[in-house]
């Protein structure tokens, strides 16, 4: 998609505006004087010769000059348009408070996962990830302090997760990992390794305050085994964190259930299983 997380140094649409509304005036102005120019040479070449030396040495140059500037000016334009999209694109896509993807490109990559699944088979896991004691840093030091925590825990996630994962929030306290071709058993084992990142995390505030209580609890599922859509995979990994909170939270949790709305996904899960019990019998 030409997007990438995590914290840059890219300009904010205002000032790419401001940026591309002096060059275009550049552009307009210099576009302007060449015309100027070669209306004037047209007026004075049946009388060309007789102009002064200097006159017919020095017009050239400025008018060539002018055409320089034109097309720098339509060129950095062009970049500025570029950039300004890029822009749109970051806004878009990469969530404000953690630097990391947001809820829309989530959606997007799940589409295609979910194409790509059908296709050519295998499996690709989701981790639905809450934050156990998150509610108490927003309560305690404030929506600033609540808003760094997530940031340092967003790149802290994102640094564990592979480089094909697709790492994001979903909102508030939040996230899910896309693992393409993945099955439940890797997931398992990229999930306790954010979990252990999560339980290990420790803010200084000052005054000899510490956040050293965030934990996170996390599901894991994956699409066809859990559901028949993605949708249903997040409802499955929803679920089981909700099953590994009331179980007092800071653990992993699988999905054990099947999420369908009619028969095509239990035939789905059927032939999966087929699948399994076949490698399972291959193995030594």
């Amino acid at each position: 998609m030409g997007v990438t997380p995590g914290r840059r140094s890219i300009m904010t649409e205002h000032e790419i505006e401001e940026i591309e509304l002096r060059l275009r005036r550049i552009f307009v102005g210099s576009f302007c004087l060449s015309l100027l120019l070669l209306m004037v040479v047209a007026f004075l070449l049946p009388d060309w010769a007789d102009l002064p030396q200097t006159f017919r040495v020095s017009y050239p140059a400025i008018l060539m000059w002018s055409f320089v500037v034109t097309a720098y000016g339509f060129y950095s334009q062009v970049c500025a348009s570029e950039k300004m999209k890029e822009a749109l694109r970051h806004k878009t896509f990469i969530d404000e408070v953690t630097g990391v993807f947001n809820y829309r490109y989530l959606d997007l990559r799940l589409a295609e996962e979910s194409e790509r699944t059908r296709r050519h088979g295998g499996f690709t896991a989701l981790l639905y990830l809450d934050l156990d004691g998150f509610k108490q840093v927003n309560d305690r030091f404030g929506h600033q302090v609540g808003n760094v925590v997530l940031e340092q825990i967003a790149t802290q996630l994102t640094q564990k997760t592979r480089s094909c994962d697709v790492f994001g929030r979903i909102g508030g306290d939040e996230f899910l990992a896309i693992l393409p071709q993945t099955d439940r058993r890797e997931a398992y084992v990229l999930a306790e390794r954010l979990r252990e990142a999560v339980e290990n995390y420790v803010l200084e505030i000052g005054d000899e305050r510490v956040i050293d209580f965030i934990r996170v609890s996390i599901g894991v599922a994956a699409f066809p085994v859990n559901g028949e859509t993605m949708d249903n995979v997040i409802t499955a990994a929803d679920n089981a964190v909700y099953d590994a909170k009331e179980q007092g939270g800071n653990r992993v949790g699988m999905a054990d259930q099947f999420i369908s709305s009619d028969l095509a996904g239990k035939r789905i899960l059927e032939s999966v299983r087929d699948e399994q019990a076949i490698e399972g019998r291959g193995r030594p």
